[in-house]
C-alpha cells in the first residue's frame, strides 16, 4: 500500500511542475503580419487548452482574444415575397409584393447543377413540371443580393 501511495504521489508531483506555461496550438500553418501599426496573430488550427496546478496556483489556458474592433455591418434588405405552393408538384408561384426592380431568378439542384435561369419583374410562376421529385434551390437576386429558398417537389 506504502508503494501504491509513494507511485501516486511521485506521479502527481511530477504531473504538476512538468506543465508549460507557454501557449501551444496544434497547427498545420500560422504567422504573424504587421500592417499599419495593427499586429495579427493567426493559426490555422486547434488550440491547445489545459489547466494546469501546483502549490498555491492554477492556470487555465486557451484561447484569448485580446482585441477585436468592428467598425460596421452593412445590413441586407430582406424583400417580403410570397412563394406558394411549397411543396409543390409542378409548379411555383412567386410573388414580390413590396419589389418592383428587375430580378433574376435561379434554380439549381441538390448537386449545384443551374437548371433555369430567368429576368423577371413582377409576379412569376416556375415551371418545375420538367423536374423529377426532390429538393432544389431557388435564388431571388436583385440590388447584388440573393435570397435563397429551399423547394421541395413531389407528386
Amino acid at each position: 500500500m506504502k508503494q501504491i501511495f509513494l507511485s501516486v504521489s511521485l506521479l502527481s508531483s511530477a504531473f504538476c511542475f512538468a506543465q508549460s506555461m507557454e501557449r501551444q496550438v496544434v497547427a498545420s500553418s500560422g504567422g504573424q503580419s504587421n500592417v499599419s501599426g495593427t499586429q495579427i496573430d493567426w493559426t490555422l488550427g486547434e488550440v491547445v487548452v489545459g489547466t494546469a496546478t501546483g502549490s498555491g496556483f492554477t492556470v487555465n489556458e486557451g484561447f484569448h482574444q485580446t482585441f477585436i474592433k468592428i467598425t460596421s455591418v452593412d445590413e441586407v434588405e430582406k424583400w417580403d415575397l410570397e412563394l406558394y405552393p411549397n411543396p409543390t408538384q409542378d409548379f411555383i408561384n412567386l410573388n414580390p409584393k413590396s419589389f418592383t426592380e428587375e430580378y433574376k431568378l435561379r434554380l439549381f439542384d441538390s448537386s449545384g447543377k443551374n437548371l433555369l435561369e430567368s429576368n423577371n419583374t413582377g409576379p412569376s410562376k416556375v415551371n418545375l413540371e420538367f423536374l423529377p421529385n426532390g429538393v432544389y434551390i431557388l435564388q431571388f437576386i436583385a440590388n447584388n443580393q440573393i435570397q435563397t429558398y429551399k423547394i421541395i417537389k413531389s407528386k
